[in-house]
């Protein structure tokens, strides 16, 4: 019997029926006939992106959504050449400067914490302390300016902050100034996060949403989002693998017999392995670094301006050694010898500098400092339109020690291969997130089986989206 066959008797199709929500849903087989938008370099998109795009020239609100690999932040990306009066944005620094753009945190002079101020109207910033006037009068000219606001990565977007995001939105539409809402992510991938100290306070203000969902919101009903979701999976090229994935997004755990069946049975030795937490992932990049022979050398951050922890996506201190495998974390633009997730071995190390022999060609190339740029929005006085501007800098061997690697840090990675351990994740979308990283279960390791105990799945996404 093929694996085909194997997987068919027992994983469903994932699309073959849905249940009905609050939210619109659409799909590429919707016998609603749009209108095509003329929108440049469309012809190598799938045609779930296809009609996402459509609807996202059309004007909806719209949230874009589907599992891992379906090309979510690609398609985001179409969209946006197309544009230039777009506020973009992510709720994590590393997610906004994927993508392009800034946090919502310092997009929306958002506080650190729970908000749990409503803005609904022309007194909303009297009532907020935490905001000064200038910083109001700023964000209410940006606001003013924009006509299409995106958020990336909205899983990770708490309850307490869209709510308070959406409501100015809906404010500026009492003005009759109308604001497209693109959103773009998976609720079945990593969660928002709450810390302990927050948690009681937050189940007091949400009591029905207190893992801080954003589709749970009232603000989300009265946004009018339409939900498409992409289908078509353009990462891994098994596509077996793809379909037990899609099952186990939606939590089946029968997938799961097929990718117990079917991985890979022995550690592999130059695979990286993705932990549950940053101190799991630290001790074992440590460890093989410590086992190196030779000098270490420590390469340290510098930064100028407007540069804060969450913005930073590299090391802040990396030690390295000749022979340390090491994740390039930015792509090489002039000869397009690697990309951001390549994998290489330090061969030498200079002041500024390092060689690497890259893993997939073994090709040795010269890894120099990179500035990354921090970016924020103004409105221009004249034209009143928005401009993003450089608000900040940092500087960094953009590397980083390779044996390992958290979920969190690994979300949107594609690996050609992975080790893991599924009794390490214990939050919902780990296990899935850390499976859909790695592109064949050939090349995908794991000691003994995983149990249908390790799969966890939010109930409230599996209740709202009909999975």
């Amino acid at each position: 019997m093929s694996k085909f066959d194997q997987l068919t008797g027992f994983i469903s199709d994932i699309f073959s029926s849905s249940k009905e929500s609050g939210a619109k849903k659409t799909s590429v087989d919707s016998k609603e006939t749009l209108k095509k938008a003329a929108v440049p370099n469309n012809d190598d998109l799938t045609p779930s992106q296809r009609h996402a795009l459509d609807l996202m020239v059309m004007g909806s609100n719209v949230f874009i959504t589907g599992g891992a690999g379906t090309g979510k932040s690609f398609l985001l990306r179409r969209f946006l050449e197309t544009r230039n009066d777009v506020l973009v944005t992510a709720p994590t620094g590393v997610a906004a400067r994927n993508v392009g753009g800034t946090t919502l945190h310092r997009a929306f002079k958002l506080p650190i914490g729970i908000i749990s101020d409503s803005v609904a109207d022309d007194a909303d910033d009297k009532k907020n302390s935490f905001i000064s006037k200038a910083n109001a009068k700023k964000r209410r000219k940006l606001l003013k300016a924009c006509n299409v606001l995106v958020i990336d990565e909205i899983s990770m977007c708490r309850a307490d902050a869209f709510a308070y995001i959406a409501d100015m939105i809906l404010s500026e539409e009492r003005r009759r100034h109308h604001i497209q809402v693109i959103l773009c992510g998976d609720f079945a991938q990593l969660p928002p996060v709450i810390s302990k100290k927050e948690q009681d306070m937050f189940s007091q203000l949400f009591p029905d949403n207190p893992r801080g969902w954003a589709f749970i919101t009232p603000q989300w009903q009265r946004l009018a989002i339409t939900t498409v979701e992409l289908k078509e999976i353009v990462r891994q090229k098994d596509a077996n693998f793809a379909m037990a994935l899609n099952d186990l997004r939606r939590g089946n755990a029968y997938a799961l017999n097929y990718v117990n069946s079917w991985h890979c049975r022995d550690e592999i030795s130059d695979a990286v392995t993705i932990c549950g937490t940053n101190k799991a992932a630290s001790e074992i990049n440590n460890s093989h670094l410590e086992q190196l022979s030779g000098s270490e050398r420590v390469y340290r951050l510098s930064s100028d301006g407007e540069v804060k922890n969450g913005d930073i996506s590299c090391e802040t201190e990396l030690a390295l050694k000749v022979g340390a495998k090491v994740i390039i974390l930015v792509n090489d633009l002039k000869d397009n010898l690697y990309q951001n997730g390549s994998f290489g071995t330090i061969t030498d190390m200079l002041p500024d500098s390092v060689t690497v022999r890259l893993e997939d060609t073994g090709r040795t190339v010269e890894i120099c400092k990179n500035t990354w740029e921090i970016y924020g929005y103004d409105t221009d006085e004249i034209t009143q339109t928005i401009l993003r501007k450089t608000i900040g800098t940092y500087t960094q061997l953009p590397l980083r020690l390779g044996w390992a690697e958290t979920v969190h840090k690994s979300q949107g990675a594609t690996y050609k291969a992975v080790n893991l351990i599924p009794q390490a994740f214990w939050e919902t979308g780990q296990l899935y997130v850390a499976l859909s990283r790695c592109v064949s279960l050939n090349t995908l390791y794991f000691p003994g089986n995983i149990s249908r105990y390790n799969l966890k799945t939010s109930s409230e996404f599996l209740e709202y989206f009909g999975a």
